[in-house]
């Protein structure tokens, strides 16, 4: 058998790691059950909402109130998609990890079936990454063959610009990068299901999350 070639060798580390990723995405909608963070802070206008934030990454979303989170360390996704091994992999523990920079959050819809996960999570990088970031997320995701449903590569939620992607990979995932001020915020919004009407069910509060992104 002859050995892979380079290039083949990177799709089938991607392609690996693309695995571990949606693995990843249903374990913590088990994970999550065990174990939710406080409610940081009710929105003034809406008693429907909390505001949750972290100061240092200086960010902040509006999230349902019914919604339960906890507090997060995640990798910066540039750095591992330029290395060609990106995980998406978080921290587990029950106990508020240091330095975190994010929140995973999922609805407490009460049935027993699958529910829809945020990732949130902040990183210190300069503001002229948006447009590499952008175009090192498209190879990524050529590489995964998938499906590229709707894609705006020129986003933006107030003063933030970035890009918003929606496309499929044997289940829909949006992905939102978003930058201000040395800031990059990244939003991903997965449902562990194959029927896409499960993710359409949410998408609606999920998209008012992500309006409300405030970079400070």
């Amino acid at each position: 058998m002859k050995s892979l070639n380079k290039k083949n060798r990177l799709n089938l580390i991607l392609l690996e790691s693309l695995a571990v990723l949606f693995t990843i995405a249903v374990t913590i909608v088990i994970l999550v059950r065990a174990g939710s963070s406080t409610l940081i802070a009710s929105e003034p206008g809406d008693k429907d909402l909390v505001t949750i934030r972290n100061d240092a990454y200086r960010f902040e979303v509006s999230i349902p109130k019914n919604w339960s989170f906890r507090k997060i360390v995640q990798q910066d996704p540039y750095e591992e998609m330029k290395s060609g091994v990106y995980s998406s992999s978080i921290s587990t523990d029950e106990k508020e990890p240091e330095n975190w920079n994010g929140f995973k959050l999922i609805s407490t819809d009460t049935s027993d079936n699958p529910q829809p996960f945020l990732i949130i999570y902040g990183h210190k990088v300069s503001d002229e990454n948006r447009e590499e970031f952008a175009t090192l997320f498209k190879k990524t995701l050529s590489s995964f063959s998938g499906e590229g449903l709707k894609a705006n590569w020129e986003f933006s939620v107030g003063d933030a610009k970035g890009f918003d992607c929606t496309y499929g990979l044997g289940a829909k995932v949006r992905y939102t990068a978003l930058y201000r001020d040395g800031i990059r915020v990244v939003i991903m919004y997965y449902f562990p299901s194959s029927d896409p009407t499960d993710f359409d069910k949410y998408a609606p509060e999920v998209d008012a999350v992500i309006q409300s992104l405030r970079i400070k």
